[in-house]
């Protein structure tokens, strides 16, 4: 699935600051806008002038957006907070639904956008000697899909299911996935209130069912 599979295309504005990178993306109807800055520890420097940035080119205001989305984490504990503050802030100023999508979820669209392997076992850097993960399949259109809940663990404990599966680690979860699935997300009906979104935080020996 691409963003030109919707008959209804939304205007779209999506937050991921879950790692080191911040990425903002902005679906304007037609075309989408990714700006991406490695900022670590300084997404706020960055963030509210790079949405100003793209709102600006594609000639839009805020109160224009349908929706609003942001990388829900697991991930880094401030990133993950700014990105929600900010897109609870947005919703709320024009009373528009909040749509959170797993960082996990994320990096394992990203794997099948670039790699197209339909099972992955999808990791990312949590405290020192500990990851977090979650399975992941791909569906019918394209999407990957959870298949398991997501956890945190040492290195040495993670496993691949099997060996048709590909662990996807190292990378970054990027805005222009987190458009996609959001859209898909928000043509389902699971857009939110900002009053009722907030991150997803993971210790080791805790698991999460999205």
């Amino acid at each position: 699935m691409t963003l030109s599979s919707f008959q209804n295309p939304i205007k779209l504005l999506a937050i991921e600051a879950s790692t080191d990178i911040c990425s903002v993306a902005l679906h304007d109807g037609k075309t989408l806008s990714l700006e991406e800055e490695l900022t670590p520890k300084a997404h706020t420097k960055v963030l509210l002038a790079v949405i100003d940035r793209l709102l600006a080119q594609a000639k839009l205001s805020v109160a224009d957006c349908d929706a609003f989305a942001f990388g829900c984490g697991p991930g880094s504990f401030t990133g993950v907070r700014i990105a929600c503050s900010v897109v609870q802030a947005l919703a709320y100023a024009v009373n528009k639904p909040v749509i959170p999508i797993s960082t996990l979820q994320l990096l394992a669209q990203g794997s099948y956008r670039k790699d197209h392997f339909p099972q992955v076992l999808a990791c990312l850097g949590a405290r020192t000697g500990e990851k977090y993960g979650g399975l992941f399949v791909v569906d019918q259109s394209g999407l990957m899909q959870a298949k398991s809940v997501e956890w945190v663990k040492r290195s040495e404990e993670i496993i691949l299911p099997a060996d048709s599966w590909r662990l996807v680690e190292g990378h970054y979860p990027s805005a222009a996935d987190l458009i996609l699935l959001a859209t898909e997300a928000y043509h389902r009906g699971k857009g939110r209130n900002a009053a009722d979104v907030e991150p997803v935080y993971l210790s080791l020996g805790t698991e999460y069912l999205r």
